[in-house]
């Protein structure tokens, strides 16, 4: 799995669910998304870009689609869901090979083509910022 998609699953994973969520969709295609890591210590943010394909049904239910990337539903729990306008914010924690990750997020949906999520994931008392952008680039996914 490559890096980016585990870490846009950990973003979105905790509304699944939620009822609020189903009004946040995207289309359905390739997506370019880019994930700036900003490590303590590090000099500066770590970028790294990818892409991701939604098919219909994962455009449809976001969250469900990139849990599947991260890890089994019954490993993740989710607490202080809210959904305002285009925006999900959450706290959750996973276990994750026997670590437990935990996270504050908030995603925003820039259209139905585009998303931001900006985050805080912590395991072990170190925390890492992150923020991950993703853009619809075409119907056809090339991966």
């Amino acid at each position: 799995m490559k890096k980016s998609r585990a870490l846009i699953a950990f973003a979105a994973l905790a509304a699944a669910s939620t009822a609020a969520w189903a009004q946040l969709a995207l289309r359905p295609g390739q997506y370019k998304v880019t994930l700036e890591m900003t490590l303590p210590g590090a000099p500066g943010p770590a970028t790294q870009d990818d892409t991701d394909c939604l098919s219909p049904e994962d455009a449809k239910d976001l969250v469900k689609a990139m849990m599947r990337e991260l890890a089994s539903a019954e490993s993740c729990t989710a607490n202080n869901i809210k959904t305002t306008g285009n925006k999900l914010t959450f706290d959750a924690a996973c276990n994750v090979e026997g670590n437990v990750v935990t996270s504050k997020a908030e995603l925003t949906l820039t259209g139905n083509d585009a998303y931001t999520a900006v985050m805080t994931v912590g395991t072990g008392g170190v925390n890492t910022t992150m923020k991950i952008t993703g853009k619809w680039v075409s119907e056809t996914c090339t991966q």
